[in-house]
C-alpha cells in the first residue's frame, strides 16, 4: 500500500531540498574562493615579511659589521611567523632561529602543530657595497604550511559565520515554504471539499474564487461544471415528466376513443378509427425516437459508412418534404449549388437523411405561413470539409437557450402544447448522428429573425 504523502509536505521538502542544495553549492564555491583568496593574501603577506627580514638583516650587518647581533635580533625584528637560518658566503651556518623558537602568544594548543612551508633562499648584500655578505633561508610557519594562526582563525571565523548564515537561510526557506504551501494547499482543500460535495450529489456547491492564478481557473472550471451538472440534473428530473406527458396524451386519447366506441357513445366509423391510428402512430414515433436517441448516445448505432455524395442525399430529403411545406404555405428553397456539388464523403445515407428530416421538420414547425426555409451548401477544399446550412426566418431562439437546445427534451417553449410541436428529442438525435458521421453541428439564431443550423462533414481525401 502506498504511503500517503500530503502535497504540503512535498512542497516544503522541495523548497528545503532546493534551499539546502543551493546553500551547499554556494558554500562550496565560497569556501574555494575564500581559500584561494586567503592563500594568495597569505602568500603575498609572507613574501612581504620575508623581504622585511632580508632588509633588516642587511641593515643590522651594516651597523655592526658582523653577525653578532642575530641572537638579540630574533626577539625584536619583524619576523612574524617565520623560521630562518643565516649562512655566510661559504654556506656555513651562522644562526638558526629554531634554536630560539618559543610558542607565540595566542597559539594555545596549536603551538606544537605548526607545519613548515617551502623554504626559500635569499642572498644578503651589503647596503653600500652591494657585495654578497651571506644568505638567509626563510621557511614560513603556519597551521597548513602557509597560513598563520591568525589567518587560520580568520578563516575559521568566516566559515562559522557562513554556517550560521546557512542555518538562517534554511530557516527562512522553511518558513517561506510553509507560507507558500498554505497559499497552494488551502485553495486545493476547498476545491477538494467542493468536489467531494459534488460527488455526494450537492450540485449547488460553489468554490470561492479568491486569487487570479491557475487555482482560480481550476475553481472557475469546477464552478462551471457544477452549474452544468445542475442544469443537466434539472433536465433529467424533467425527463420523467416529459416522457410521462408525451406518453400520456396519445394513450389518453386512444383510451377515450376505445371506451367511447365500446360504450356506443362514439361510432366506430372510419374517421374515429383513423384518429385512433393517428394517436398510436404518434406514440410509436415517440418510442422510436427514444430508442434511436438511446442507441445514438450509447454509440450503438450500426452505421454503414460508404462513399457517397452528401449533397444529393440532402437534396433528396428536401424534395421529399416539400409537400409538407407547401401544405403549410412555407417556401422551401434548395440552393442551386446543391446540384453542382460532386464531392464524395463517407456517409450513412439513412443517418444523413434522419439529420435533415429533423432539421427541416424543426424549421417548418417554427416558421409561420408565408415564411422561408433555405438549404445551402459551402465546400472548403483546404479544410477538406463540406457544410450544409438549414436556415429559416421564423421566431428564432433566445441566446440563453442556445447552449441547451441539443439536450434531450429541452424546449425553448416550456409549455407542452402540441401547437409548438416536437418532443425535444429531434435536435439531440441530430447532434449524436452528426458526431457519429465524424462531423459537427452548430447553431446561430436571432429572436424574431430566424435560426440557422450548420452541419459540417469531412470529405474523402
Amino acid at each position: 500500500m502506498k504511503v500517503k504523502a500530503p502535497i504540503r509536505d512535498k512542497i516544503i521538502l522541495s523548497f528545503l531540498a532546493v534551499a539546502i542544495g543551493t546553500i551547499l553549492l554556494m558554500g562550496l564555491i565560497m569556501r574555494r574562493a575564500i581559500d584561494t583568496e586567503l592563500t594568495g593574501y597569505a602568500r603575498r603577506n609572507q613574501e612581504s615579511r620575508s623581504q622585511q627580514l632580508v632588509d633588516a638583516l642587511e641593515n643590522g650587518y651594516q651597523q655592526t659589521g658582523d653577525w653578532s647581533f642575530l641572537p638579540a635580533f630574533y626577539h625584536y625584528a619583524p619576523v612574524g611567523a617565520l623560521e630562518f637560518a643565516v649562512y655566510d658566503p661559504g654556506q656555513r651556518l651562522i644562526f638558526s632561529s629554531r634554536d630560539y623558537q618559543r610558542p607565540r602568544r595566542g597559539m594555545g594548543p596549536n603551538a606544537n602543530s605548526l607545519v613548515r612551508g617551502d623554504t626559500r633562499v635569499y642572498d644578503l648584500e651589503g647596503v653600500d657595497t652591494k657585495t654578497k655578505i651571506g644568505s638567509v633561508a626563510i621557511t614560513p610557519l603556519g597551521l597548513d604550511g602557509l597560513l598563520s594562526a591568525q589567518d587560520r582563525l580568520f578563516r575559521t571565523t568566516l566559515f562559522r559565520s557562513l554556517f550560521r548564515a546557512a542555518i538562517v537561510a534554511a530557516t527562512v526557506a522553511f518558513l517561506l515554504a510553509l507560507f507558500l504551501s498554505g497559499q497552494i494547499v488551502n485553495p486545493l482543500r476547498k476545491i477538494t471539499a467542493a468536489a467531494t460535495r459534488l460527488a455526494a450529489g450537492n450540485l449547488k456547491t460553489k468554490v470561492p474564487v479568491e486569487t487570479a492564478d491557475e487555482l482560480a481557473e481550476l475553481a472557475q472550471t469546477l464552478n462551471a461544471m457544477s452549474a452544468r451538472l445542475l442544469k443537466l440534473e434539472e433536465l433529467r428530473r424533467q425527463l420523467t415528466q416529459d416522457v410521462a406527458h408525451e406518453l400520456k396524451t396519445p394513450l389518453a386519447s386512444a383510451r377515450a376513443l376505445v371506451e367511447g366506441m365500446s360504450d356506443g357513445i362514439i361510432p366506430a366509423d372510419r374517421g374515429n378509427l383513423l384518429s385512433l391510428l393517428e394517436e398510436i402512430d404518434r406514440l410509436s414515433q415517440l418510442i422510436g425516437d427514444l430508442g434511436e436517441l438511446s442507441r445514438a448516445e450509447a454509440g450503438r448505432n450500426q452505421l454503414v459508412m460508404v462513399p457517397g455524395n452528401p449533397a444529393a442525399v440532402v437534396a433528396a430529403v428536401g424534395k421529399r418534404l416539400r409537400p409538407a411545406f407547401d401544405e403549410k404555405g412555407v417556401a422551401l428553397e434548395l440552393a442551386a449549388s446543391l446540384k453542382d456539388v460532386k464531392a464524395q464523403a463517407l456517409i450513412d445515407e439513412r443517418a444523413l437523411e434522419r439529420i435533415f428530416e429533423n432539421l427541416l421538420s424543426n424549421a417548418l414547425r417554427h416558421t409561420a405561413k408565408g415564411g422561408l426555409v433555405r438549404i445551402s451548401t459551402r465546400q472548403d477544399p483546404e479544410a477538406g470539409s463540406i457544410a450544409f446550412t438549414v436556415s429559416d426566418n421564423g421566431v428564432g431562439i433566445p441566446a440563453q437557450h442556445l447552449p441547451y437546445i441539443f439536450e434531450r427534451f429541452y424546449r425553448v417553449d416550456p409549455s407542452r402544447s402540441r401547437a409548438t410541436g416536437g418532443t425535444g428529442i429531434g435536435l439531440t438525435i441530430v447532434r449524436e448522428l452528426t458526431e457519429a458521421l465524424g462531423g459537427q453541428v452548430s447553431v446561430k439564431s436571432h429572436p424574431g429573425q430566424g435560426t440557422s443550423f450548420t452541419i459540417m462533414l469531412p470529405l474523402m481525401t
